[in-house]
C-alpha cells in the first residue's frame, strides 16, 4: 500500500511505516490541504497526517481521495517504541484503509467510509 505523510508527520514515523512494508513518501512542501491531497490521489496514496482539517475537506467538501488516516500527535512520543507500535496497528488494518476516513485519536481507531473514495490505479 501506498502513503504520502504530510509534511507535519516525523521522520521516524516514515520509518516506521517502511519497515513494517508501506510505500512511503512526503507531501511537497508550501502546499495547501487540498494541493496534499490532490498530489496523493495523482499518485495512488492514502494521506497521513496530523490535521484534522483533512477529514473535513474529505467529508464535507467532498474532494477525491483513496483515504485519509489522522494520528494523535500525542500517541507518538517521544520513544521509538509508540511510533513503531501505531504502524504495525496500521498494517494490520491492510486494505480497510482504502476508501475511509481512519482516525487513531485519544487511544480509540474510527473509521468512516468517504463520499468519494477513488481505488487506487492497477
Amino acid at each position: 500500500m501506498r502513503l504520502l505523510l504530510d509534511e507535519c508527520t516525523p521522520r521516524i514515523l516514515r520509518t516506521a511505516l517502511a519497515d513494517v512494508g508501506y510505500d512511503v513518501a512526503r507531501s511537497k512542501l508550501a502546499q495547501d490541504d487540498i494541493g496534499v491531497l490532490r498530489q496523493a490521489h495523482r499518485e495512488d496514496r492514502i494521506l497521513v497526517t496530523f490535521d484534522i482539517g483533512f477529514g473535513k475537506l474529505v467529508l464535507r467538501d467532498e474532494i477525491l481521495c483513496y483515504g485519509v488516516v489522522i494520528l494523535d500527535e500525542s500517541a507518538i512520543k517521544d520513544d521509538s517504541s509508540s511510533v513503531f507500535r501505531l504502524a504495525e496497528e496500521m498494517k494490520s488494518l491492510g486494505d480497510e484503509l482504502e476508501g475511509q476516513l481512519t482516525s487513531f485519536r485519544n487511544n480509540k481507531l474510527r473509521m468512516r467510509a468517504l463520499p468519494l473514495a477513488a481505488k487506487p490505479k492497477d
